[in-house]
């Protein structure tokens, strides 16, 4: 499966997480996680390391991503 900066702002959404939260987690900037969030592919490494900042196991995020995806912009 292919992930997108949309598919990470909708599991953010879920759990109700701010970005700079979520940065914090990850030990970077705000606006690294905005910049992520806005790219249309995320790799593999990136997706798994922000679903684990969200309390998300891979498969509980995939499931929700299958059953609600992302609203399209």
């Amino acid at each position: 499966m292919h992930y997108s900066g949309d598919h990470l702002q909708f599991l953010s959404r879920i759990k109700k997480i701010k970005q700079q939260t979520i940065a914090g987690k990850l030990c970077v900037s705000q606006q690294a996680i905005s910049k992520l969030e806005k790219q249309k592919i995320i790799s593999e490494e990136k997706f798994e390391s922000y679903i684990k900042a969200l309390g998300f196991t891979k498969t509980e995020a995939l499931k929700l991503l299958e059953f609600l995806p992302p609203p399209g912009k």
